[in-house]
């Protein structure tokens, strides 16, 4: 559901090698990110306060990165 949040047009971008998008999932009032969901191998940054350790495992296979925002 991270890609639903910010759209398929930034989906589009990222898969043409442009920067990696950054989600502020806080801003949208997800505090804690769950591992539950599938990914495409696109990066993807990601501010949350929380993350289970499986959502970090595939944010990180896909290229992206998990910052903690407090």
């Amino acid at each position: 559901k991270l890609w639903s949040i910010l759209g398929d047009e930034v989906l589009a971008q990222a898969k043409a090698g442009e920067q990696a998008p950054v989600l502020d999932c806080t801003a949208n009032g997800i505090f804690k990110v769950l591992g539950k969901g599938r990914l495409p191998k696109v990066p993807l940054v990601v501010k949350a306060r929380y993350f289970s350790k499986l959502a970090e495992k595939k944010i990180k296979a896909a290229g992206g990165a998990c910052e903690l925002v407090a």
